[in-house]
């Protein structure tokens, strides 16, 4: 009896020991498990960065036992570093794109990873949020998805900006401003009453924005082109440079040069932004003025009360629903486990996509109510970029925002006409040394021309013979036939 109740210690005792080691062996392996991800994005250094990261693979961990690391980048840089990161074939897994910062040429050369089958597998909820036909503007020339859509405002519907005060003493109603040329006596009392500012904000994009007022719009990839987008029937193209509306716009704003209304710096400078916050600048043009913009309106003013006009009526166009995109690199070696992670943070599981934008409850901000924070100044956390982290939609409300906001762009997006050239994507192949040319042409003309700083009766026609002599009729021809082959299969 003593042998077998030593025999059964001993087993006992080697049962604890295995089960000691086997212990340790799963709590290493847990440990080694966990997913590691490297996501590229762009917004302004943060003091409580570490902090809230961790917040964020707190919940990473239990749910998908996985990790982020956010590598953040400069804004300003951002194009640049991007492209050595992809050329350099660095391993990460999730990067923030646009076709502003090279999307087009990245994933025609294979840098992102194809998304359609982990989109349904493993993002379903997300996915099935944004409607179906605004993931056409995410694929590429194969048909396949390239991208994960940030979804929020697409509409765009453009008009301009004031500073409340300062408009309002004009004894203008701002309001009734419905092309660019109505806001030509506002300036020239804003000018009469204040001679140190500057009435208006103009750019070297200016006057091709403002040929919205006759619905010529241009045509993504191709630098010189347009179509009238009212006119669904024909679908001609044209140089916009040479339509007698461009000329028409140029002529009014080198008449405002002329009379002080626009700053002398305008084709040379980058800091309007700054003005305008400074109280320099009274007047500007914002592409997308949208249900609840006005807290970040009230912001570029200085903190100062806006008023707007809306001159363009809302418009899709395939450029606004990807200007703001989440890619999965093509070697990423956790494809599924970052498009998990990217279900959780654009379906806001646990809180996860508001603690991205707005940090840690009652150290960044504070709650009002179950949707709408106060966020705590100077609290070490605002990157400021809930547009491009994910679906705006669950973004908590806004100080100056309304409780419907997102109902009400929502309804925005569903109502506004959608592009006659929607799902059209130019193929530069047969012409890219005209269209280098004639962009090396537009980038040496065009800020001083659409700024009012030279003499357009001069420097038009010039602009216009070199890039014909660049191969302008022959981008125009080439564009034109893709159109028509476009239109006829659509």
């Amino acid at each position: 009896m003593k042998k077998i109740n030593k025999i059964l210690s001993l087993l006992i005792a080697l049962g604890l020991i295995i089960g000691i080691f086997s212990g340790c062996e799963k709590k290493e392996s847990v440990g080694s498990d966990i997913t590691k991800l490297k996501w590229y994005v762009c917004f302004q250094e943060q003091p409580d960065f570490d902090e809230v990261q961790e917040e964020i693979n707190k919940i990473l961990r239990e749910k998908i036992n996985a990790e982020i690391e956010i590598k953040r980048l400069d804004m300003a840089g951002y194009k640049e570093q991007i492209k050595l990161i992809i050329s350099a074939n660095e391993d990460y897994d999730l990067a923030f794109c646009s076709p502003m910062f090279g999307w087009d040429t990245f994933q025609k050369s294979g840098a992102f990873m194809p998304l359609d089958d982990l989109l349904k597998e493993y993002a379903p909820k997300s996915y099935g949020q944004i409607p179906e036909e605004y993931w056409n503007a995410a694929r590429g020339d194969d048909g396949k998805i390239y991208c994960f859509l940030n979804y929020q405002i697409v509409a765009r519907r453009g008009g301009f900006v004031a500073v409340k005060d300062d408009v309002e003493k004009t004894g203008f109603d701002f309001s009734t401003i419905k092309k660019a040329s109505d806001v030509t006596p506002i300036l020239a009392k804003l000018k009469e009453q204040n001679p140190d500012c500057i009435p208006i904000a103009v750019e070297n994009s200016t006057a091709r924005t403002y040929l919205r007022d006759n619905n010529i719009r241009g045509i993504d990839g191709t630098q010189i082109c347009a179509m009238n987008f009212a006119d669904n029937t024909n679908y001609n193209v044209f140089n916009l440079y040479e339509t007698p509306e461009y000329e028409e716009k140029i002529a009014m704003i080198r008449d405002w040069y002329n009379k002080g209304y626009v700053d002398k710096d305008a084709a040379t400078t980058s800091n309007l932004r700054e003005k305008i916050g400074a109280g320099k600048i009274k007047i500007w043009y914002e592409t997308g003025i949208n249900p609840g913009i006005e807290t970040s309106l009230k912001e570029i003013a200085g903190g100062k009360d806006v008023v707007t006009s809306i001159l363009h009526p809302a418009m899709i166009e395939k450029s606004n629903i990807n200007a703001t995109m989440t890619c999965i690199n093509a070697n990423s070696k956790n494809p599924e486990k970052a498009m998990q992670f990217l279900e959780m943070l654009n379906t806001n599981e646990d809180n996860i996509y508001n603690i991205l934008n707005f940090g840690i409850e009652g150290k960044h901000y504070n709650k009002v109510s179950e949707n709408r924070i106060e966020q705590i100044e100077n609290s070490g956390w605002n990157p400021n970029m809930a547009w491009e982290f994910g679906n705006q939609f669950n973004a908590y409300i806004l100080p100056g925002q309304e409780d419907s906001v997102w109902e009400e762009t929502k309804q925005l997006n569903k109502e506004s006409a959608i592009s006659p050239l929607y799902g059209f994507a130019f193929d530069d192949s047969n012409v890219k040394n005209e269209i280098s040319n004639c962009e090396a042409i537009t980038t040496e003309y065009c800020p001083a021309l659409e700024t009012g700083a030279v003499d357009y009766t001069k420097y038009l026609p010039e602009f216009i013979e070199k890039l014909r002599s660049a191969g302008s009729e022959k981008i125009i021809e080439e564009v034109q036939r893709q159109v028509d082959e476009w239109k006829a299969k659509k």
